[in-house]
């Protein structure tokens, strides 16, 4: 039986590796300061033993284009090249690839089209294409890679509509990042159904329309602890995913801990309406940041149920009204931003948000006041005697209405039901008509003993 084993060189790659490392099941040579290009075409020969399962080059300085003979590597199950300076486009052949199960050609200098060939990658569970210079749609063949957990598409020159195939086929989706392109229209409700979805990235791109009420349906960013979503890697060796995430103002780095990361990030949007009070029975939700639209209305009062939440940012909307006081009920919160909206009235106290002193969080609302801003909002005022006074008389006066504008109504209704008892009640109409008989009878009497 052929056995592999892992091939490790640090600094350069030698001239005859590439002839002789194709024995190896795993090829690691990844944060080796590796340069050049890689060889257009493998020594002759070379294919009929090509046994690499993984070739892992990524963190290196390799400036080549993709050579298509890896398309000849049908045992490879990850191929990772990313943080690199490769060119060029991807190969289309990169379809014969059927046991992959991780792609990653992120932070390179790629270009063009998403190949519609990576649509028969039916085993692959972790697709990183970020931070390249692709363009066009998204194609719809991807709609096949029905065990994909992983989707990065992240700061390329896509456009179109985000597809809502991705919510209708893509069910194993555990993170789904799109941000910093050029994707428009509406959030696809379609979405609401990735129930194993932990990351949603939506930031920075042409966005329009209201946030979809049907979020509280992704329990993924509901239950806390480990869930486990697409690719699970291979222990020591081999990859691992990772993702640049924008949380509490920072760039921050997340793989080992990434399977514990909840978030969502709609950020530098046109988004409008009011937030959706669906999204506070998140719970699990680490971080959350709506910053950067048009939205409108009032902080849900039940913002207080987001208990994990890390890192909320709602600032530069057109948000009004009071801040919640369940906000100084989250104990996680390390990062708040509410800056540049129209909020007023006094700033909640308590708890966490009392070691959140800077200032910056609340500015850009005229009307907020207390600590940490330096405008104080005083004692409450008292209601004056003239105040009172002119209270009670608007009370009198708008009882005084209340009591002319019903008596009329009342004085009909009670005629029309004398009249119904009169008209169906014979003894009450007899003694009725010899009420009104003896009434005359005395007037006539009276006025004969005047004369």
């Amino acid at each position: 039986m052929f056995r592999f084993y892992p091939c490790v060189i640090t600094n350069a790659i030698p001239d005859w590796f590439w002839d002789f490392s194709w024995n190896c099941g795993v090829i690691e040579l990844s944060q080796n300061g590796i340069s050049g290009n890689l060889p257009l075409k493998p020594h002759v020969g070379v294919e009929s033993y090509m046994k690499v399962e993984y070739l892992l080059l990524s963190n290196n300085q390799l400036t080549s284009e993709i050579p298509r003979w890896l398309c000849n590597l049908k045992d490879l199950d990850q191929l990772d090249l990313s943080t690199n300076k490769l060119s060029g486009k991807i190969p289309l052949c990169f379809g014969k690839l059927q046991n992959l199960i991780v792609l990653d050609l992120g932070n390179n200098n790629l270009c063009g089209h998403i190949p519609i060939s990576l649509g028969s990658l039916y085993h692959l569970q972790s697709l990183h294409l970020p931070n390249n210079k692709l363009e066009g749609e998204v194609p719809s063949s991807l709609q096949n890679l029905r065990n994909l957990g992983v989707l990065d598409l992240s700061e390329n020159e896509l456009t179109d509509v985000i597809p809502p195939w991705i919510g209708e086929k893509l069910s194993n989706m555990g993170f789904l990042i799109l941000h910093a392109n050029h994707f428009y229209g509406d959030i696809p409700l379609q979405l609401c159904q990735l129930q194993n979805l932990q990351l949603l990235n939506l930031a920075n791109n042409n966005m329009s329309g209201y946030i979809p009420h049907c979020f509280d349906n992704l329990t993924g960013m509901v239950t806390e602890g480990n869930l486990e979503y697409g690719y699970t890697g291979i222990g020591s060796i081999g990859y691992g995913d990772e993702i640049f995430e924008d949380i509490k103002g920072l760039k921050l780095q997340y793989n080992k801990t990434l399977r514990f990361l909840r978030s969502m990030d709609l950020s530098w949007n046109h988004l409008v309406g009011m937030i959706p009070v669906e999204l506070t029975s998140l719970h699990a939700l680490k971080n959350l940041n709506l910053s950067r639209n048009h939205l409108s209305g009032a902080i849900p009062a039940s913002i207080g149920n987001l208990s994990n939440i890390e890192s909320l940012d709602l600032s530069r909307n057109l948000l009004s009204g009071r801040i919640p006081p369940s906000l100084s009920s989250l104990n996680f919160l390390s990062y708040l931003n509410l800056s540049f909206n129209n909020l007023y009235g006094r700033i909640p106290s308590g708890n966490q948000l009392q070691t959140l002193i800077e200032p910056s969080i609340y500015i850009g609302n005229e009307g907020l006041c207390g600590a940490p801003l330096p405008k104080s909002c005083g004692p409450t005022p008292k209601a004056s005697s003239v105040d009172q006074h002119t209270e009670t008389s608007g009370d009198n006066h708008e009882f005084i209405m209340w009591f002319y504008a019903g008596l009329g109504p009342g004085f009909f209704v009670g005629f029309i039901g004398v009249l119904s008892i009169l008209l169906f009640k014979r003894s009450w109409r007899f003694a009725y008509f010899k009420f009104l008989e003896m009434a005359y009878n005395n007037i006539l009497y009276k006025n004969f003993i005047r004369r």
